[in-house]
């Protein structure tokens, strides 16, 4: 009978504690598998040359407290030996190892619901969800490697994925949530925002993914001082999505480097964008956006492309060289059966392109086609043609240096009612600046001072101001930047 109490009572304090929410902590000191639903295991002892994967988390609800503790391993030839694997589905909330030292990798899927700190050099074979808002994922250098996952159908409220794929991070509907610090390759995509608001993504590396950085229908994301290169498909991929991109070095992808969709009020300044398959940076049907003080070059297709009714978007001081075509404004082609052309999309309008240095393109400096944009103040030298115009009607274009370009400076075909002022060329076919024939001044009125523009000797405060501003991006010498202040406070 009192056995039979003790058992009784023993059964009581069990359900209690359950019930209270409290966790079974159980001490661990060798390689072992985790298998005890909502259980708290700790590590009690280093665990020291372990010879296959050590510790294997195979329940829910499973937290390991290392307490500073390091698993080490003998070093394997085995691509998928681990010192921590977790066993799990995309359904299963798993707490991140903690205090753990040496190959503490982890397998699966991991949701985070607060700030997480990774160790620092490791490889985590993960999909990591961000399951809460306001909390910061800090990779510390680690390693997201999605090599040998197993691909799962995503989605997120009216998105989802067309077919199974890997994430290396992730989040849906979650807000203030910052990713930083991260390696990332292996994955159908690195890193996945949607309908995500006021989140950072910086300082991450991204390659040898499908995709680099995704943001869909997000609002005030910021991508910040991350390289994205040798990605399958793009770089950075923002649809319906707000948000600024800075400081990025994103190259030598097989797709677009930067590819902007339905999305209005963007900001991409600050950019290295080059050696991408296609366009450097690819505007569709999106308006209003500042493209500015970016480097984009060698390019396989074109520097930067407005395509599909892109209007009222603000291009300047952007350094655009070797790229096919240096800027692209084209409308695009509606099809009909048998791939008949039946219409065209709306003609882009409003684009401000200033201040731009437009050079060294293998086909144009300038392509527009349908297009009615402002050209002002830019330097599109040494292209195979400088401006085309195709089908383009009231353009104004001013104060330009188009030179030395190798078939023509500026050609025209079926534009009409175009107009400007003050440029330079000396090879135009069909173009004529306000009340002359061709361009205001030849190609040989250049000024020898660089940063001055005719009237040559005329030095203006505007023109010093623009000059430094070529200066601040590396193109243009600080000799030459001091000679022409000294001009201007001579003149």
């Amino acid at each position: 009978m009192k056995y039979k109490n003790l058992m009784y009572l023993g059964l009581v304090v069990g359900v209690i504690l359950y019930l209270s929410g409290f966790t079974v902590a159980i001490d661990i000191s060798e390689c072992s598998t985790l298998d005890v639903e909502g259980a708290r295991y700790v590590l009690t002892s280093d665990i020291i040359d372990a010879s296959e994967t050590c510790i294997r988390i195979t329940s829910n609800d499973i937290t390991l407290d290392c307490q500073g503790h390091s698993i080490d391993g003998l070093g394997s030839d085995l691509i998928y030996v681990y010192g921590i694997k977790i066993d799990m589905d995309s359904s299963t909330t798993t707490t991140i190892p903690t205090g753990c030292t040496n190959n503490t990798a982890i397998t699966g899927f991991y949701t985070m619901t607060s700030n997480t700190t990774l160790c620092s050099g490791e490889v985590y074979n993960a999909q990591i969800t961000v399951g809460a808002d306001n909390v910061t994922l800090d990779c510390n250098n680690a390693l997201l490697n999605g090599s040998g996952l197993i691909p799962v159908n995503y989605t997120c409220d009216v998105w989802s994925s067309t077919e199974p794929i890997t994430l290396g991070v992730y989040t849906c509907n979650h807000s203030g949530i910052v990713i930083k610090n991260c390696r990332i390759a292996g994955y159908t995509g690195g890193i996945e925002l949607i309908y995500s608001s006021s989140s950072l993504i910086s300082n991450n590396t991204l390659w040898n993914n499908n995709g680099g950085i995704s943001l869909l229908g997000s609002i005030g994301d910021e991508v910040s001082g991350n390289e994205v290169h040798s990605n399958t498909d793009f770089g950075i991929f923002i649809i319906s999505s707000p948000s600024i991109v800075e400081h990025n070095h994103v190259y030598s992808n097989d797709g677009y480097g930067i590819s902007i969709t339905f999305t209005d009020n963007s900001t991409v300044i600050n950019n290295t964008v080059s050696d991408n398959e296609l366009a450097g940076i690819s505007l569709v049907l999106s308006s209003q956006n500042q493209i500015a003080n970016n480097s984009i070059l060698n390019n396989m297709d074109d520097g930067i492309e407005l395509l599909w009714t892109s209007n009222s978007n603000n291009i300047s001081r952007n350094l655009i060289k070797g790229n096919n075509i240096g800027i692209c404004l084209n409308y695009t082609e509606i099809l009909g059966f048998d791939d008949e052309v039946i219409g065209h999309t709306d003609p882009n309008e409003n684009n401000s392109i200033v201040d731009n240095d437009i050079l060294d393109n293998t086909l144009y400096g300038i392509y527009s086609a349908e297009s009615k944009s402002t050209i002002l103040g830019n330097k599109i030298n040494f292209n195979n043609l400088g401006i085309f115009f195709d089908n383009s009607n009231s353009s104004v274009v001013s104060e330009n240096e188009v030179c030395s370009n190798t078939v023509l400076d500026f050609s025209l075909y079926q534009s009409y009612g175009n107009s400007g002022y003050a440029n330079n060329c000396s090879n135009p076919d069909g173009w004529n600046d306000n009340g002359v024939t061709g361009c205001t001044y030849s190609c040989s009125e250049l000024c020898d001072l660089p940063g001055d523009s005719p009237p040559c000797g005329v030095v203006t405060l505007s023109e010093v101001v623009d000059f430094i501003n070529l200066w601040s991006l590396g193109q243009a010498d600080l000799e030459d930047v001091v000679n022409l202040i000294n001009a201007w406070a001579g003149s």
